[in-house]
């Protein structure tokens, strides 16, 4: 729920870990309420001198919808 995706190519699947017997599974099988999915990285502040330091780019798809390591944006 109120999640963004960006540069994940498996949203979902099984197994035993990353690299044992893992399969895909169909997204679908996923309830994604307020969810964004999309091909392009999440660009991330990298200047640690920065407020917004780890935090998507402001103006950002991502930014935009509020997407985070915090749940409100430092001032």
């Amino acid at each position: 729920m109120d999640s963004y995706f960006g540069g994940n190519r498996r949203l979902t699947g099984s197994g035993r870990g990353a690299r044992l017997k893992y399969e895909d599974i169909d997204p679908s099988v996923l309830e994604r309420v307020n969810t964004k999915v999309t091909d392009q990285p999440v660009e991330l502040e990298r200047d640690s001198t920065k407020l917004g330091y780890l935090q998507p780019v402001a103006g950002s798809d991502a930014a935009k919808v509020g997407a985070g390591l915090f749940t409100k944006p430092r001032a």
